[in-house]
């Protein structure tokens, strides 16, 4: 997952970390901001979810 830049448009809409740690949600076609910890450019992650193992259950 590349990392996005202050002023690059989002792509997919989601939870986002600055590079402080700063969580924020981005709707698609926003703009990503400036950190909300320091008011600088700064570089956005997309948070990802952990994944848990996948269960199957059969029916029959």
């Amino acid at each position: 997952m590349r990392p996005f830049r202050t002023g690059e448009r989002v792509t997919e809409a989601g939870d986002y970390i600055s590079g402080m740690g700063e969580k924020a949600f981005y709707q698609e076609g926003e703009t990503f901001g400036v950190d909300p910890a320091t008011g600088e450019e700064t570089t956005w992650v997309r948070e990802v979810e952990p994944c848990g193992p996948v269960l199957r259950i059969d029916l029959m």
